[in-house]
């Protein structure tokens, strides 16, 4: 399924894409400029899972759906073997990609300084260029994600299976046991890895060469499913 699904996220075909999310995205933005006044208070989830079932329904499926505007509109797939893979995208993207968005969201409203700085960056963007290539070309964006996302891992575990027998040392000594656990939270919050550890600071994203830690905790871009 893998070799099937793969050509279609190329990047000609992402940017393909770009206008159907440009599309949801302004669901959104039409949302929320009739609910947000004064102070109210929103459950942010409420949005973003909208939002990336919009994205999914008609970048995957081509059913443009505005589910904030209706929740019941919800797309019909009669065939099995199109819900079997309706399936498959939602689970390996629908609550990863909603949660960094929450998790974006949050960290920008305890960041101010990060939050004002990139909306700087975003608002010097041209908008009459190509959206898709000044994203990709928004090194700053690339930095917050990678920092939220080594704040918050999407993964609440992961597993590898090494090509030879591995040795736990003393706690497990004579093991021959190939499937390895690795604790990359655990080593993305600590300090000796990622400097102040807690604080969310964007700029240590900029390369893997400029982060003073271990592989696992260099690329936090491996916890998306």
């Amino acid at each position: 399924m893998r070799l099937a699904v793969t050509p279609a996220f190329s990047s000609a075909r992402c940017k393909g894409m770009m206008p159907l999310m440009e599309d949801s995205a302004r669901g959104v933005e039409e949302y929320l400029s009739g609910k947000v006044e004064g102070a109210t208070v929103m459950d942010v989830n409420d949005i973003t899972m909208p939002y990336v079932n919009d994205v999914i329904s008609s970048c995957a499926f081509g059913f443009a759906v505005n589910t904030l505007k209706d929740p019941e509109n919800n797309a019909a797939f009669p065939e099995v073997d199109l819900v079997a893979q309706a399936i498959s995208f939602y689970i390996a993207g629908f609550d990863t990609t909603a949660n960094l968005i929450n998790y974006f969201l949050y960290e920008m409203a305890i960041n101010p300084d990060v939050q004002e700085k990139l909306q700087h960056k975003i608002d010097a963007l041209d908008a009459e260029a190509d959206v898709y290539e000044q994203l990709q070309a928004l090194e700053y964006m690339d930095m917050c994600v990678s920092e939220v996302l080594r704040l918050w891992p999407l993964e609440g575990a992961s597993d590898r299976r090494s090509v030879g027998t591995y040795d736990f040392g003393p706690t497990y000594p004579g093991s021959k046991d190939r499937l390895i656990g690795p604790a990359s939270q655990s080593k993305r919050l600590r300090s000796s890895y990622s400097g102040s550890s807690g604080s969310t600071e964007p700029e240590r994203s900029t390369s893997p060469s400029d982060c003073h830690r271990e592989p696992s905790c260099c690329d936090p871009r491996t916890d998306i499913s």
